[in-house]
């Protein structure tokens, strides 16, 4: 199981979104129709009912799947969405001719003359729906559901709030109930229209419309099989056994289904979205299936379980007494919709995919099977009609799992781990819940109280369970949902240290007073040092693509644009190198943000954002950096100052030199290439090395300082334009390289670069990592006619020329290394490690420049402390081979 959320950021927000637009339009529905109820007659709901039966029918034809159809198309050109409009448009036309010309016969199928005119007013549904299902369908593809619930509730308050209750009022009659219905479709299509505004122009070629039509009839065709299988049941029984059965089982089946169907209705607007942005990262989607899975059949399944247990009570006060037929019908029946509802999973799994024959075999044959079953079972009564709805449920949900096993390459193991759990914990809600209520009815409790009691009991058996060693999976599938998508405060904070995973499964000996512990020293640091500061490390470090999806980040990110795919860099050492040079790295995407209203130190480019208590990875690279040399956490704790510039700012902090060089200055370069009008945020010019300044001029000219803005502290800037620091020191991106050598040795004259030759980087200058012996070391080396180099003693410019032209480099482990990042591949460089001292940097820099890279270690000590002396006659001899024959094959070093 990954150790992170499974569940995209998007896809949660979407959820949400979805469930309060469905959940508002549910409140408005039953707040119209009661007032609707009083305003007209019942044969007005009459005519538009029969008018409806004919509308949602021929909606399964109009609409066609062109909506799943452009929501799980993958390469999505503009062209496509032209096609898809047409279709729509050719399609709603179509459907609406076809029912005002054939409005007329259907008053022969209902016998009522009157619904004729209704019909053909109506008929302009299929219109009005067509003009806006490609924008809608674009809005759900970019999982906008905030958006579409501002649409959907707005276009509902204004259709059947404003004109329905207007015409109502004013005596229209049935033609309210029209006019609501028509203005509503009209509005939502024209405001979604409004916000995407895509082309209207029809394509020609008819390959552009082929593929859309083969997906988009495929998805028409399963939604008839699942309409006539949704049916069948109801068909079935009402037929086989009569009106008072059918009205048995279609009210008991309303009391499970009503309080799902807002829930299902909403996730399956979101799930086919997201499973398609994730269609080609099968791992991805892999995860976010058996999370939702898993999280969702542990609630239905026990949900199911406890309905079974109270039915008695439940039915007794939800219908009355006269309803006790209904008892053994409602647990059976809960189960039936908990697997229905798990089947949408899979199935818009599966468009997503476009695995579209299987749902339509499928679909085909279990109306066989059912409409079968239904007629042998109707010989043995009700409840054996509905054990058998419930077994083709069942292997309803089978079947789907078993071909989806195959498509995202899951075992049998880790389906029957999603499901194992639930049905352990449903069985022991049903024996405390069955056990209580057998108790009260002998204590001869009425229905009401016991209900009362049995619904917080449930919740407690059920929630009680998740600290259980039966349910430790679950229980991280909601801890790392919890961890990176609720929002931060304390009941996250209690959420967590509920859940949080121990190594056994069970909490370890002292675990209660090791937590105590942990939540007093939180909760003094927080209050001593502030929410962000008081949060380190849990929120010191959270990368914006991670968290870019909280609520409280919306109004401080402006766009994030990606630059760079994520790559693998290998570095090529010999086989007899130690372990400790490592080999390869793997770099994340590299991201572009555009920011609003955060703070921002111009000492270290620590970002953070106080209303979210977070600070930004992508500022500073990772908790150990933070913690580390630039020793940068008190700066959370200083007071904030306004930037003066109101403009976008792109920070450039100082550093120590190879850090700077390598990641600060890339960067720099490239955000004022993307952005040229930002400018520059440093410290004072106090603070800044004089490397710093001389690397700046250089690249943006001797005018520079005009294209800064200097602060002494901590500043909330208005607008800040960011990009990544690398979370690994030491390991330089290639893009950092390429925009090192692109700005400062394009421009440099071949005349200014020196010729070929030795350079020894001396650091007797330096005020680190100085040896006693380096004197008698580069009198050696002088006489072998390599150069001996003292960067102090040159300004940035002139290491510059000094390095391109160099053939061997060698020096001491240290920043002056860097420099080999100007040189022509096929350099030599030989680094001396001091007894006591090690650090790859300067290798890996070497491999990825195409440089031959050898090493001496003075020693083989690793520890802290740096001594000894040098090994002046090994290196002497390893020059000596690298001067007489360069380039040459690598040594094996002692």
């Amino acid at each position: 199981m990954s150790d992170s959320s499974s569940i995209p950021a998007s896809t949660l927000r979407g959820l949400r979104w979805s469930m309060i637009a469905t959940g508002a339009i549910a409140v408005l529905q039953f707040v119209y129709s009661a007032v609707m109820s009083r305003l007209l007659t019942p044969a007005d709901f009459g005519l538009m009912g029969m008018a409806m039966v004919v509308i949602s029918f021929g909606s399964y034809f109009a609409q066609m799947g062109l909506e799943q159809a452009l929501i799980q198309r993958q390469d999505l050109q503009p062209v496509h969405v032209r096609a898809t409009f047409t279709v729509a448009l050719v399609l709603g036309l179509a459907a609406t001719g076809i029912v005002w010309l054939g409005a007329p016969l259907i008053k022969h199928l209902f016998s009522e003359p009157g619904v004729v005119e209704v019909l053909r007013a109506m008929s302009f549904t299929f219109l009005f729906t067509s003009l806006g299902a490609t924008s809608l369908s674009l809005l759900r593809r970019r999982l906008a559901f905030d958006l579409l619930a501002r649409i959907e509730l707005g276009s509902f308050l204004f259709g059947y709030g404003v004109v329905g209750l207007g015409m109502a009022w004013a005596g229209y009659g049935i033609w309210s109930l029209v006019g609501a219905t028509l203005t509503n479709q009209l509005l939502t299509a024209v405001v979604a229209w409004l916000y995407v505004r895509h082309s209207l122009s029809p394509p020609i070629r008819w390959e552009h419309y082929q593929p859309l039509l083969h997906f988009g009839g495929a998805v028409s065709a399963v939604s008839i099989l699942e309409f006539v299988g949704s049916n069948l049941d109801r068909v079935g029984i009402g037929r086989l056994l009569g009106t008072w059965s059918l009205g048995l089982y279609n009210r008991t089946l309303m009391l499970v289904h009503l309080p799902l169907y807002h829930l299902s209705n909403s996730i399956s607007r979101v799930l086919l979205p997201s499973y398609s942005s994730l269609q080609n990262d099968l791992p991805k989607l892999r995860q976010l299936y058996l999370t939702a899975i898993t999280l969702s059949v542990w609630i239905l399944l026990p949900l199911a379980a406890g309905i079974s247990a109270a039915a008695e009570p439940i039915v007794r006060v939800a219908l009355g007494p006269q309803w006790d037929a209904a008892i053994p019908l409602l647990g059976l029946l809960a189960l039936v919709v908990g697997f229905n509802l798990l089947t949408m999973y899979s199935g818009a799994l599966c468009e997503a995919l476009a695995k579209l024959k299987f749902k339509v075999a499928l679909q085909s044959c279990l109306i066989v099977v059912m409409g079968a079953g239904l007629w042998v079972s109707s010989h043995y009564g009700l409840t054996a009609m509905v054990l058998t709805i419930l077994a083709v449920e069942v292997v309803r949900n089978l079947a789907y799992q078993l071909a989806i096993r195959r498509y995202l390459s899951i075992s049998i193991a880790e389906l029957w781990s999603c499901y194992w759990p639930a049905l352990f914990t449903g069985l022991l809600v049903a024996i405390v819940l069955g056990s209580v209520r057998l108790g009260l009815a002998a204590l001869h409790a009425g229905a009401l109280l016991q209900l009362l009691i049995l619904l917080p009991l449930g919740a407690v058996a059920l929630f009680g369970q998740l600290l259980m060693p039966w349910n430790r999976f679950v229980r991280m599938r909601f801890y790392h949902e919890i961890r990176e998508h609720l929002r931060p405060g304390p009941l996250r904070d209690r959420l967590i240290n509920l859940l949080a995973p121990s190594p056994v499964g069970r909490r370890p000996k002292g675990w209660v007073a090791a937590n105590v512990r942990s939540v007093l020293v939180k909760r003094f640091s927080r209050t001593l040092l502030g929410p962000v500061a008081g949060s380190l490390p849990a929120s010191a470090a959270r990368s914006l693509v991670e968290i870019s999806g909280w609520d409280s980040l919306q109004p401080h990110v402006s766009a994030i644009e990606e630059l760079e795919e994520p790559q693998v860099v290998y570095y090529d050492f010999p086989i007899y190198y130690p372990t400790y040079f490592r080999r390869h790295k793997a770099f994340g995407a590299r991201f572009a943000y555009s920011l609003r209203d955060v703070c921002v130190s111009p000492y270290s480019g620590l970002t953070w954002i106080p209303a979210a208590n977070v600070t930004l990875a992508e500022s500073i690279g990772s908790v150990r950096r933070l913690a580390g040399w630039g020793n940068n956490t008190p700066e959370l704790l200083l007071p904030l100052q306004p930037l003066a510039a109101s403009g976008p700012v792109v920070v450039c902090p100082p550093s120590p030199f190879f850090h700077w060089l390598t990641e600060i200055l890339p960067n720099t370069l490239e955000a004022k290439r993307r952005w040229p009008d930002a400018k520059l945020l440093l410290p004072p010019a106090a603070a800044c090395p004089a490397y710093m300044g001389q690397a700046l001029a250089l690249a943006f000219g001797p005018d520079w300082e005009q294209q800064t803005v200097r602060a002494d502290g901590a500043v909330r800037v208005p607008q800040l334009q960011l990009l990544p620091v690398e979370s690994d020191a030491g390991f330089v991106h290639p893009s950092a390289i390429h925009e090192l050598r692109q700005t400062f040795l394009s421009p440099l004259p071949e005349e200014d670069i020196p010729g070929r030759r030795h350079v020894y980087i001396s650091r007797r200058l330096a005020t680190a990592r100085q040896l006693a012996d380096e004197a008698q070391l580069e009198e050696a080396l002088n006489d072998l006619g390599v150069e001996i180099v003292y960067n102090e003693n040159l300004d940035f410019s002139e290491q510059v020329q000094c390095y391109a032209g160099a053939q061997t480099i060698i020096a001491l482990h240290g920043a002056g290394l860097t420099h080999m990042v100007w040189a022509n591949p096929g350099l030599d460089v030989l680094e001396i490690f001091p007894n006591g001292y090690f650090n790859d940097c300067y290798a890996r820099l070497a491999t990825a420049l195409g440089h031959n890279y050898q090493y001496i270690a003075a020693g083989t000590s690793q520890q802290a402390v740096v001594g000894g002396a040098l090994p002046l006659k090994e290196i002497i001899g390893r020059v000596e081979q690298l001067i007489v024959s360069p380039s040459s094959s690598i040594l094996q070093p002692a």
